[in-house]
Order: structure tokens, then C-alpha cells, then sequence
């Protein structure tokens, strides 16, 4: 039997100032065949925050403590494959 797979859609993401002491994360998790929310999944941020999406299939954190380079994301829930991502922050670089 194959395993669904999760889809997430990131609302917004905000990095307070270049090199983010703090960051705050939130979005929606979805089924991507049939694109329904998905009420009880876990996210994991950065292997030590963890939260889970309400009935509509939104999560959101309160404010971390962020590295500046961007962080990873897994999220898992029971029936569904579960869904690794990393979001890199690449630095600006002017001349």
C-alpha cells in the first residue's frame, strides 16, 4: 500500500533583520493529491521545536531562536510519508 504524501504550503515566514536572532514560522499542511487540510500533524523545526496543525491544518510557532542560515523542517503524521525541508537563507552579498 502506498503512503500519502504531505504537502505544505508555507503562509509566512518571518526573520526579523538580516541575521535573525529570532524567527517565527507558521503555514498549512496539506494532503497533495486532494489538497485537504490535515488536522494532527507534528512539526519539528530545527530537531527541538515541536508543534501541531489545528483542525484547518495550520501550525504556528512563537519566536526561536534562529542561526541566520535558515532551518529545517520535518513534518509527520500517522498515514503520510513523512516531509523533510530545508529552508536555506542564502546571505546577500553587495559590491
Amino acid at each position: 500500500m502506498l503512503k500519502r504524501i504531505l504537502g505544505l504550503v508555507i503562509l509566512s515566514f518571518i526573520l526579523s533583520a538580516y541575521d535573525p536572532p529570532f524567527a517565527h514560522l507558521e503555514g498549512k499542511v496539506i494532503d497533495e493529491n486532494t489538497l485537504t487540510p490535515l488536522d494532527n500533524a507534528q512539526i519539528l523545526i530545527n530537531e527541538s521545536i515541536f508543534t501541531y496543525t489545528d483542525n484547518f491544518g495550520d501550525f504556528k510557532t512563537g519566536y526561536f531562536r534562529g542561526n541566520g542560515s535558515g532551518f529545517e523542517i520535518l513534518i509527520q503524521r500517522k498515514g503520510y510519508k513523512p516531509k523533510y525541508i530545508d529552508v536555506s537563507v542564502k546571505e546577500k552579498c553587495y559590491n
